[in-house]
């Protein structure tokens, strides 16, 4: 009888955080457009089940929008995501604390965006 107690490590990595970047859109309505917003991830489970709380913010900082995100993040980091409201879909990749994306709005008013998404947790 041992009185060490072994606690199990996720294989997931820790999503948990807020991260804030830009999104560049190569592609669509708003190509060339810098998109500045944030994920704050609030939940995550001992499955790789996430959801954040997102900000789209204008250029003086004030928030233009709020959505909700909910997706997966996989044991190598390979992370997928949709929105409510608009639909759009973040397909990439979290290594150490910076989450990078192919962001691809499929419906709304900029429906056919696909842009390049790098975002820093901040600590």
């Amino acid at each position: 009888v041992s009185a060490n107690t072994l606690t199990a490590v996720s294989p997931y990595p820790n999503m948990l955080g807020f991260f804030n970047g830009t999104d560049v859109d190569f592609k669509g309505p708003d190509k060339g457009n810098d998109v500045h917003f944030s994920l704050d991830f609030v939940t995550e489970d001992g499955l790789g089940d996430v959801t954040a709380d997102g900000a789209i913010y204008n250029i003086d900082g004030s928030v233009f929008s709020t959505f909700l995100l909910s997706g997966t993040v996989s044991t190598k980091g390979v992370f997928h995501a949709v929105t409510n409201g608009y639909v759009v879909t973040y397909v990439g990749k979290l290594a150490g604390n910076k989450l990078t994306a192919v962001v691809h709005e499929t419906a709304g008013p900029q429906a056919g965006d696909y842009g390049n998404a790098t975002l820093t947790r901040q600590d």
